[in-house]
């Protein structure tokens, strides 16, 4: 069953964010200058004395079905598809749900597919891609796909926003300790309520969950590796591919604002991983640095 995306029409540009961004590639050739070459140091360095974990190349098994796409109701221009999933990867022949996929095909010379996610947790990213939050240094190379996680919008999603209100009334800035409490047991509320509702998706839905759907999405794409971007939480999505897939990250580029320049970080080799380059670019600047990201 296609999940038909939203009359949402809000066109709004983030591409400034983009300039906040963990870029890593999995090739030596990735055209990294000798400046941030040099500001690498021995604390910069993740995983010189410990290997980063067995990627699964299988999903244990899962095999990804052939995606059908079709046009997202009220958006023009945009496909829209369903991936069905596990709900629990640790049982791939167990109960399933399903993803809501969209892309925004490459209007140049095409890449490959630049898989994006907003962030949240709970953020929905067609709504996100519907935004259009790209300009044509990315839009025209690559295919841009996001999708609603688990849990979230037109995916498989909880059904629990009974007491969601109530929880919203709360002081946001609690001064008190009866403000505080009053917080804590209505965000339990709510949690109990997502629980009983949706008991399953309730235990599947952590980052590592997400993750494996990140790269289920790979799988259907036909991509040979993940070019991906995530933003905020979405960073974290990332991290955990790549710690769970160490072997199949063409570029992960992960943007937050920042105020001032961080440090690049270099990941060394190891028999489990190629070898990868981290780069976070800040502060927020007028035009993109992505050569690393567009580097065929």
């Amino acid at each position: 069953m296609l999940h038909r995306c939203s009359d949402r029409t809000a066109r709004r540009r983030v591409t400034a964010l983009l300039l906040s961004a963990v870029l890593v590639t999995a090739c030596s050739g990735n055209g990294l200058d000798d400046a941030a070459r040099s500001t690498t140091t021995d604390d910069d360095v993740i995983g010189r004395d410990r290997a980063l974990p067995i990627a699964s190349d299988s999903l244990g098994g899962w095999k990804a079905p052939e995606l059908e796409w079709s046009g997202c109701t009220g958006e023009r221009g945009f496909e829209c598809a369903t991936l069905t999933v596990p709900l629990d990867w640790d049982d791939v022949d167990g109960d399933t749900i399903d993803l809501a996929l969209g892309r925004d095909q490459a209007s140049g010379d095409r890449i490959g597919a630049l898989v994006t996610n907003p962030g949240g947790p709970g953020g929905s990213g067609l709504d996100f891609l519907f935004s259009q939050p790209f300009d044509e240094t990315l839009s025209s190379r690559f295919d841009i796909v996001s999708w609603d996680p688990r849990g979230v919008g037109r995916s498989t999603a909880f059904d629990c926003e009974r007491h969601v209100d109530d929880f919203l009334a709360n002081d946001p800035d609690p001064d008190t300790d009866a403000e505080q409490e009053a917080i804590d047991e209505d965000a339990e509320t709510v949690a109990d309520d997502c629980a009983t509702a949706s008991p399953g998706l309730a235990a599947n839905v952590g980052t590592d969950s997400v993750a494996r759907d990140l790269e289920a999405i790979r799988m259907a794409l036909g991509e040979d590796q993940l070019t991906y971007m995530g933003f905020s939480y979405g960073t974290l999505i990332g991290l955990r591919y790549l710690a769970l897939f160490p072997t199949t990250a063409r570029a992960v580029a992960s943007a937050r604002r920042r105020s001032t320049w961080a440090r690049r970080t270099t990941v060394s080799p190891t028999s489990r991983a190629p070898s990868l380059i981290v780069t976070v670019v800040v502060p927020v600047m007028p035009t993109p640095r992505l050569p690393y990201l567009l580097s065929e």
